[in-house]
């Protein structure tokens, strides 16, 4: 509304007080109405993709669309996007906090905290993202700077059907054709990609007790392809957020965050 664009809600509640962000509520039972004069249709995550709207509108070729792809046509800075079955809320607030030490100019959100249209035309250098299956199921490609997929187990079959389908949506998170892409993940995720996968062009970063970014479980040393880090002051306890603080490092260091910035910032979260 705000660039100047008609925005109708269409809505299974079908609210009686007219918000005025919404230039009308309709009902969502009301598909005609809804697709009348639509060019595009921004989907809630949890819309399952069988709604009479959604399969009116495929066939009428108007382009459907998730909330975080409208903000990624909005926001041109750096980008940074994180998913995974278990610990990516954690590692996603851990990235920022580290990132802001040397961007002070950043914003988290996403499936985490604020909506990325909440603030995708501000001024910022950079944003780190929380997604979704749902929300990445939805999303054509993203153009991440990089992007990790943390872990991958079965989760929301009951949207996915399958695992397959499950972890195809988590891999769209990577910018497929683009070399310069870094994505951060782990053996096991990337043992449950499916044969027919997009080639992926870019760079691979696994982590783990002997990969790429190798975490010592007893010294608590962690250490990246550039540098080592003395994680003993970090305050969250278990492997799993070790892990999660690797995943953090390696992302702060593809955006280009400073040693010293980033060991500062891993006592105080």
């Amino acid at each position: 509304k705000k660039y100047g664009k008609n925005v109708r809600l269409a809505d299974s509640a079908y609210p009686k007080d007219q918000n005025n962000v919404f230039s009308e509520i309709i009902s969502d039972k009301d598909t005609k109405l809804a697709l009348e004069k639509t060019q595009v249709i921004i989907k809630s995550p949890g819309v399952l993709p069988d709604h009479p709207i959604l399969l009116e509108a495929n066939k009428r070729n108007i382009t459907v669309i998730s909330e975080i792809y409208l903000g990624r046509l909005f926001f041109q800075g750096t980008l940074i996007g994180i998913t995974g079955t278990d610990g990516k809320s954690t590692t996603t607030a851990l990235t920022h906090h580290i990132i802001k030490t040397q961007f002070p100019k950043s914003q988290v959100g996403g499936n985490l905290g604020l909506a990325f249209t909440s603030f995708c035309d501000e001024d910022l250098d950079l944003v780190v993202l929380e997604l979704s299956s749902y929300q990445l199921d939805d999303s054509p490609n993203l153009h991440l700077t990089s992007s990790c997929i943390i872990t991958l187990a079965p989760d929301h079959l009951e949207r996915h059907k399958t695992m397959e389908s499950y972890a195809l949506a988590k891999w769209k998170i990577l910018d497929h054709q683009n070399p310069n892409h870094i994505c951060i993940t782990q053996p096991n995720v990337v043992s449950q990609l499916p044969n027919h996968r997009t080639p992926f062009e870019g760079k691979m970063i696994l982590f783990g007790e002997n990969q790429d970014i190798k975490i010592a479980s007893e010294s608590k040393i962690i250490t990246t392809e550039k540098n080592s880090y003395d994680t003993n002051s970090f305050q969250l306890p278990g492997f799993h957020n070790l892990q999660n603080l690797a995943v953090a490092i390696g992302l702060s260091e593809t955006v280009g965050v400073l040693r010293e910035n980033i060991q500062k910032a891993i006592p105080t979260f």
